[in-house]
C-alpha cells in the first residue's frame, strides 16, 4: 500500500519520536556511567585522603609521645640525681655550703686547675685559696682594693 501525505507525516513524526527516545536513553546511560565513574573517583579520593590523614596523625602522635617520653625520662633522671645529692648531703654531716664546697674542690683539683691557670702548681696554699675563694675582704670601689679583696 502506498503511503499518502498524511501517512508520511505520521511516519516522520513517529520516527522523530523514536530517535528522541533513543537519544534520551543514550543520554541517561551516559549520565549513569559518568555518575558511576564520579562515585568511584570520589571513593578513591576519600580513601587516599583518609590514608594520608591517618599517616600524618600517627606521625604527629608518635612525635608528641616521643617528646613527652623524653621529657619524663629527663625529669626522672633529675629527680634521681637530686635525691642522691640530698641523701649524700644528709649522710655527710656537713652544712650545705661545706658539702657543696667539697664537691667543687673534688671537681676542681690541682691537676685540673693546672690545665687552666698558668703556674697554678707553683702557687702557695694561701694564694690558691685567695684565687679560688677571695681573701674575705670586702671590695671598696673608693679605695679600689681589688687585689686585697681578691
Amino acid at each position: 500500500m502506498a503511503t499518502t501525505g498524511i501517512d508520511a507525516l505520521g511516519q516522520s513524526l513517529l520516527s522523530q519520536k523514536d530517535s528522541l527516545r533513543q537519544q534520551s536513553n543514550r543520554d541517561i546511560k551516559k549520565a549513569a556511567r559518568d555518575q558511576q565513574k564520579m562515585a568511584v573517583f570520589n571513593g578513591l579520593l576519600r580513601f587516599a585522603d583518609g590514608a594520608i590523614q591517618d599517616r600524618h596523625k600517627k606521625f604527629f602522635e608518635t612525635e608528641d609521645s616521643r617528646a613527652v617520653a623524653r621529657m619524663l625520662k629527663d625529669q626522672d633522671k633529675m629527680l634521681t640525681q637530686r635525691k642522691n645529692h640530698d641523701d649524700a648531703l644528709s649522710s655527710s654531716n656537713k652544712t650545705k655550703e661545706a658539702y657543696e664546697l667539697d664537691l667543687v674542690e673534688a671537681e676542681l683539683n690541682d691537676a685540673e686547675l693546672g690545665n687552666y691557670i698558668d703556674g697554678w702548681l707553683d702557687f702557695t696554699k694561701n694564694r690558691k685559696r685567695e684565687i679560688l675563694y677571695g681573701s674575705g675582704a670586702a671590695y671598696d670601689p673608693k679605695a679600689d682594693n681589688g687585689t686585697a679583696a681578691g
